[in-house]
């Protein structure tokens, strides 16, 4: 009787239990979730800045902040929780003015020609380029370089830009927007 008692508890295991197991652990692991909307962001306008090394393309610098991350002025320093996307060097079409980010898509590159953007990455220890910095109560708890993608620029109106970011990281697409005024500050 004792037997025949293992011996079923043993049908039971390799017949249900570990085929559940063995399930649970084949399932799809969900990615962390990411910010998909950016509620504020910032223009820095630079102008022909690389044109004594023969780049003819103005320059612009951008940042946008999911709605958990404040910037605290006095303290200089970032506070909350979110997401900051950085793109510390966009080349546009020559504007007279500066005062609108040219409409159009502009791609991840290394030629840094207008429309492009640079790829994200660390040189001379600093972060350039295009960069996601995930923020938890004011730290930096990681930076994923944008390697791969593009942003389309769509001005709505004098009051509003609309920007859809398509990039990837890691492996996989990271799809964020804005629609806001786009402070523009002229260098």
């Amino acid at each position: 009787m004792l037997t025949r008692t293992k011996t079923m508890y043993r049908k039971i295991i390799t017949t249900v239990v570990l085929p559940l197991l063995l399930f649970a652990a084949c399932s799809t692991h969900t990615p962390e979730p990411v910010d998909t909307r950016f509620d504020y962001g910032y223009a820095v306008y630079y102008g022909p800045h690389y044109q004594n090394k023969g780049i003819d393309a103005d320059v612009w610098a951008m940042e946008f902040f999911s709605s958990g991350v404040r910037y605290d002025e006095a303290a200089a320093a970032y506070s909350g929780s979110g997401r900051i996307l950085t793109l510390t060097d966009v080349f546009a079409e020559p504007s007279a003015d500066g005062a609108l980010l040219p409409a159009g898509t502009y791609s991840i590159d290394t030629t840094f020609s207008a429309g492009t953007i640079i790829a994200g990455r660390r040189e001379s220890g600093y972060d350039i380029g295009a960069y996601i910095t995930t923020l938890v109560d004011g730290r930096a708890t990681g930076i994923d370089y944008l390697t791969n993608g593009s942003m389309t620029v769509s001005p709505a109106d004098s009051a509003r830009t609309d920007i859809a970011f398509r990039f990837r990281r890691q492996g996989r697409a990271v799809d964020f927007n804005f629609s806001d005024t786009l402070w523009v500050y002229v260098y």
